[in-house]
């Protein structure tokens, strides 16, 4: 009698096992992606020392914590009289996002690849850095902080470097970049 009071006990805690490993496991963000904007800061473009603009972009998820991002920024300079620049970068490319247990904060790393174009709209440095448009890659890292469940901020920093021809030189432009955004989770 007591052989078969084991069995079933070991029985039912098998069958108990086995269905708990088909049961789906449930993680604080159960968005399929998200949508952010927001301002961002660079460093150098070729003709200036700093510049402010706006991005955005949007996250697609693929895997539990893997995602497939777009973003897309466009900085505005001047340096001098009457010199503006704009410098548009347009990337994609994997992001690795983990939300931490228990927490509403979300640590990520991402790599992009893409391009950027360059604008000069003025005469002041037109006869050194000329329009142009080339090659671009990113790597970036950053933290979301979840404010509701479809709300959450963006802080993020890291680098780009790019290549391009600006006639009548070739240009290769590396600087850091930042920005703060707004993410609506979808």
């Amino acid at each position: 009698m007591g052989r078969c009071k084991i069995v079933l006990y070991l029985l039912l805690q098998s069958g108990a096992l086995m269905w708990s490993q088909t049961q789906p496991i449930r993680e604080s963000t159960s968005s399929r992606g998200d949508l952010y904007a927001g301002g961002a800061f660079t460093g150098s473009n070729p003709a200036s020392s700093a510049s402010a603009g706006v991005g955005g972009g949007v996250d697609f998820r693929v895997y539990k914590w893997i995602q497939i991002q777009g973003d897309v920024s466009v900085f505005f300079a001047t340096s001098g009289v009457g010199n503006l620049t704009t410098t548009a970068d347009y990337l994609v490319g994997p992001r690795i996002a983990k939300p931490l247990s228990g927490s509403r904060v979300s640590p990520f790393a991402d790599f992009l690849v893409g391009g950027q174009s360059f604008h000069n709209g003025s005469t002041q440095h037109a006869y050194y850095y000329g329009n142009g448009t080339g090659a671009a890659f990113a790597g970036d890292g950053g933290v979301d902080f979840r404010l509701t469940r479809r709300l959450a901020l963006r802080g993020e920093a890291g680098f780009i470097s790019s290549r391009y021809a600006t006639p009548p030189t070739t240009t290769t432009n590396n600087r850091w970049r930042a920005g703060t955004f707004l993410v609506y989770r979808f």
